[in-house]
């Protein structure tokens, strides 16, 4: 236990629990409702324009009416606003204002123009009410939570408040009744007073293994995703952690405009801001991050449930707290309780049950992509399979799956040439007849994106990054192929110029968009003007095993082709002979980087997957200098407990946490030269002690398979109960 929770415990030993706050004045409190999702997890029941929180699942009352008079009479020495803030969506915001007003409430309403997540949404809640100057106590909630004791709830949210006038992040907690993978898990440590817990960690939807053990530890509870905080310690957590986030809330209230109740926030500020949920942007550092407030949890025994959640619902809690839901099971008059037991939600098996067609760009040797492929194939193990061309020799990526392939297959020099027919993929990839299939999954970094599907379809595509040679790198594209000048020149440009066009077309085709990293994210935006949930690769980090001791040498190791700059490695270290590098991988490259290498250099060429890891386990530091989407091989490192020494630009970004930051696990340099890189070791040495073998295994976990499964399904999932207000296929 630290000093600060020690400190929080002395003062609240004493016999009345008010006494502090009588003596310091009473703090205003304001309800926070974060009601700005998409609701579409009690699909068919809700939908996009009229979500979860609007619908009368608690007989009477939606779930947005239960949840602002939650704090009505609230007993205590707090002074409750009267109007609680309600952060929802533009296409929301005339059916809340109604709904609190019937409710009797009178409520301010912040219009958000985009969804961030619930981080971005409550750091606009606390730049809001703390606009003049005021601290208020916030009491944020999620508006799909069903509270069947109300009186048993206050007491909890007085409990809290005590803790958050002081300074502390509280959140209430649940004690677990089964193993929820779909639910946050609080570890709490000492007792403070009353039932009021030291959190010690928090962790985000486990795997069911760890899931089943946190509930027989009785060490945890759920998150109920209630938190409790002042308005100014939110703000200062946020600024100090995401920067952006904060700078975008603050300035898009500072910049919004007022037409009561709505305050509509500005959406030129507010869209800059990255997506983040309050879990994972904040709550999973508390504990381990001596720079945020401390963690409190406090129990919350008052009957409630998440409709959020599937099982849930299929439980029959949802019936238990007013038997509401039983009364709305017909949409477009079809019954869809047709299962054996009525239900309003997409289950795994519901989605396992439909057609699937899975569509590859081309197979032709095994990368990244193809891993993230694998991984989707898993999930849809019965899908059917579609590439452009298929050359591949290994059918591990593919699961041993047959390939349905386009016309240029049998085009003359293909499996070598294969690029050179780019003119003729998009007509090839239109030629793939999937009408007969309900979803169509395309992962995509070329044209696999702009299959044809029709209205009743579902798409979902896992964006690898736009076409890079013809957005934003196409001069660089042109310049290392020799193609600035002359007639070939402009036969490029205009080839590139008609693959735009036809590019930024097909993304309209797409039902949701799936990015790889924020990067990817943000080059998304500026192509296609979509928003995409970002999802990690998927990277296998239990066959990296973690190395406590290593040796005396640095490595790289990718293939050698331009972009990757391991040229700029290589000059680098010959700089410092003194420094030892090896250097793993093969490719077009091979010859000049030989040319280059000095004596302290080993270069070995391609290895086996067993060799290239007992490098990474061994080595001082894994040095990485391209621009990547993403990056798996550094997640990989950090897999065997091995810093990484990144280029600052890309993926690394948002793998590698540099020295200075919480828990770092490398450095990144910023200009791609060999000046920069040489500082960013001498950075490294100097401060190498700062990262620990455990740190770096930990933050490569994030990345894990299981976590992309998940995440992927669930996306899945919410798209599918999006789009489809009237399904095509039946339910039974």
């Amino acid at each position: 236990m630290n000093r600060r929770d020690e400190q929080m415990i002395v003062q609240h030993n004493g016999q009345d629990t008010y006494e502090s706050d009588r003596q310091a004045g009473a703090m205003e409190m304001v309800q926070v409702i974060l009601a700005g999702g998409a609701g579409t997890r009690l699909w068919p029941l809700s939908k996009d324009r009229y979500p979860t929180q609007l619908t009368g699942l608690l007989g009477q009352d939606s779930l947005l009416q239960a949840a602002v008079t939650r704090t009505r009479n609230l007993p205590g020495p707090w002074r409750v606003a009267p109007d609680p803030v309600v952060v929802c969506s533009n296409e929301n915001r005339l059916i809340t204002e109604e709904q609190t007003r019937v409710a009797g409430v009178h409520s301010s309403i912040v219009v958000e123009p985009a969804r961030r997540d619930t981080a971005p949404a409550l750091t606009l809640a606390a730049a809001a009410v703390s606009r003049d100057g005021a601290d208020p106590i916030i009491v944020a909630m999620p508006v799909d939570d069903a509270i069947a004791d109300v009186a048993a709830f206050q007491r909890a949210i007085l409990n809290a408040a005590h803790y958050a006038a002081e300074g502390a992040i509280v959140m209430l907690g649940v004690p677990p009744t089964r193993a929820e993978t779909g639910f946050g898990y609080i570890r709490f440590g000492a007792s403070l007073h009353g039932d009021a817990r030291n959190i010690e960690r928090f962790v985000e939807k486990p795997a069911a293994e760890l899931a089943v053990h946190y509930v027989q530890s009785g060490g945890y509870w759920w998150n109920s995703g209630i938190f409790v905080v002042r308005a100014k310690v939110w703000l200062d957590a946020v600024n100090r952690i995401q920067p952006a986030i904060y700078q975008a809330c603050v300035e898009a209230i500072e910049n919004g405009m007022s037409d009561e109740p709505y305050f509509y926030v500005s959406p030129q500020h507010f869209n800059s801001s990255p997506p983040a949920s309050i879990d994972h942007l904040v709550m999973e550092r508390i504990g381990i991050d001596d720079a945020l407030p401390v963690g409190v949890a406090v129990l919350l025994d008052a009957g409630w449930t998440d409709l959020g959640s599937y099982d849930e619902r299929s439980d029959g809690a949802v019936e238990d707290v007013q038997g509401g839901i039983a009364r709305d099971r017909r949409l477009a008059g079809r019954d869809i309780a047709s299962i054996g037991v009525a239900r309003q939600y997409l289950t795994d098996d519901d989605v396992q049950a439909m057609n699937v067609a899975i569509v590859h760009d081309w197979l032709v040797k095994p990368g990244g992509a193809e891993k993230v492929l694998q991984q989707i194939i898993q999930c849809f193990p019965d899908a059917d399979l579609f590439s452009l061309v298929d050359f591949l020799e290994d059918r591990e990526p593919v699961c041993g799956k047959p390939v349905t392939t386009s016309f240029i297959q049998d085009l003359p020099f293909a499996q070598r040439r294969y690029r050179a027919y780019l003119p003729l993929m998009p007509l090839a990839v239109e030629q793939f007849d999937l009408s007969a299939y309900d979803l169509v999954i395309t992962s995509s970094y070329a044209v696999a994106k702009g299959v044809l599907v029709g209205p009743d379809q579902t798409h979902v595509s896992y964006v690898h990054s736009p076409m890079r040679y013809a957005w934003d790198l196409q001069h660089q594209y042109l310049r290392e192929s020799k193609l600035t000048h002359g007639p070939r020149s402009w036969a490029a440009r205009a080839l590139l110029h008609y693959m735009r066009t036809w590019d930024a077309r097909s993304a309209n085709g797409v039902d949701q968009l799936i990015a790889n990293s924020d990067f990817v994210a943000r080059r998304v935006m500026k192509v296609y003007r979509r928003e995409a949930t970002v999802i990690a690769p998927p990277v296998e980090v239990e066959m990296f095993e973690l190395c406590e001791e290593k040796e005396d040498f640095y490595l790289t190791a990718s293939r050698l082709v331009p972009y990757k700059r391991v040229d700029l490695v290589v000059e680098a270290f010959s700089r410092t002979p003194q420094r030892r590098l090896v250097v793993i991988g093969d490719g077009p490259e091979m010859e000049k980087i030989r040319s280059m290498a000095g004596p302290n250099i080993t270069i070995l060429g391609y290895k086996s997957f067993e060799v290239l890891k007992d490098y990474m386990q061994r080595a001082k530091a894994f040095v990485f200098a391209a621009e990547e989407d993403f990056g798996i091989v550094v997640v990989e490192a950090q897999a065997c407990g091995t810093p990484v020494i990144a280029y600052g630009k890309g993926g690394s970004l948002e793998t590698v946490r540099p020295i200075g930051a919480a828990h770092p696990t490398g450095v990144h340099f910023f200009q791609q030269s060999a000046e920069s890189l040489l500082e960013a070791v001498e950075h490294f040495e100097s401060q190498r002690e700062q990262i620990s073998v455990a740190t770096c295994r930990a933050n490569a976990e994030r990345f894990s398979v299981a976590t992309f499964r998940r995440a992927f399904m669930g996306e899945v999932k919410r798209t599918i109960a999006a789009r489809h207000a009237s399904p095509k296929y039946t339910w039974q």
